[in-house]
């Protein structure tokens, strides 16, 4: 997963366009830092993320912050970690103090990966998917 990355974003089926983001190792290669660049009611928006082993809860954890004030925190326990696929929980607090959290789902591939978001904000269903693909 490391390099850089062309995703295509969905929200409830309706396309979000496409952002582009780069992840690397971080000195000691004990995480990751990752950096997205995408788009937002047609602004530009940042965000970057940090991503690494937690051995108290034995998960990988990622923790995202963005330009819009949105903090997102992914966590893939290692009971439901197979080569293939990572399942997991993603929570996002949007700068009103509302929450989206639900089950996630990181599908692996060589050159791509699709990121899955089944969860609930408001009471209300939303469901997101990034289909990401290697910048060759």
């Amino acid at each position: 997963m490391i390099g850089q990355w062309k995703s295509e974003v969905t929200v409830n089926g309706e396309d979000q366009g496409t952002a582009t983001h780069q992840r690397m190792w971080v000195p000691g290669r004990h995480g990751l830092r990752m950096s997205w660049q995408g788009e937002s009611d047609g602004a530009v928006v940042h965000a970057f993320g940090i991503s690494g082993w937690d051995s108290q809860k034995k998960a990988i954890v990622e923790n995202w912050h963005d330009a819009l004030g949105n903090h997102t925190s992914v966590i893939y326990p290692l009971e439901k970690m197979t080569k293939s696929a990572w399942e997991g929980t993603a929570r996002r607090v949007y700068p009103d103090g509302s929450v989206s959290e639900g089950s996630c789902k990181l599908e692996k591939g060589d050159e791509q990966w699709i990121f899955t978001v089944d969860g609930e904000k408001e009471g209300k269903p939303e469901k997101v998917r990034n289909v990401t693909r290697k910048v060759k």
